[in-house]
């Protein structure tokens, strides 16, 4: 392009498309808004990037797998090859991704049951929470 008298329309975007929207400076993003104007497999492979981050904000195993399975059919159908080979692997591991969604289910299941249970147990004790973790906890009243 350079040859043909356009200006080179990639140089120095590097870091505005490897880079998080809110780590930009001023000037990245800037550069990152006109980029995002040309219809370049760079700029594609960029959104999909940037849409697949929304798989993190699922809650649902069920949903998050929704997700994968549409952004996977979308990526192989966007003809970027190294984005496609991303694709296959992620169908690959998709019950391994979704461990991830349950086991966070989990985790936050059994965290509040042991608050629950632990917060029980003082009462029925007669000891109170002391602020100060790793402390030993107090009667009430003494």
């Amino acid at each position: 392009m350079a040859q043909a008298g356009f200006e080179p329309v990639l140089k120095k975007t590097r870091w505005c498309l490897l880079k998080r929207k809110e780590n930009l400076t001023d000037k990245q993003k800037l550069r990152l808004l006109d980029l995002l104007r040309y219809n370049l497999k760079t700029v594609r492979a960029y959104l999909l990037k940037e849409d697949f981050q929304q798989l993190w904000d699922y809650d649902s195993a069920a949903w998050a797998g929704k997700f994968l399975d549409e952004w996977c059919r979308q990526t192989m159908r966007s003809r970027i090859e190294p984005m496609k080979k991303i694709a296959r692997s992620l169908r690959t591991h998709r019950e391994l991704i979704l461990n991830y969604f349950r086991a966070q289910k989990e985790f936050w299941g059994f965290r509040r049951r042991r608050t629950a249970f632990r917060h029980e147990s003082e009462q029925d004790s007669g000891l109170k929470p002391n602020s100060v973790p790793g402390r030993c906890r107090t009667r009430v009243g003494a």
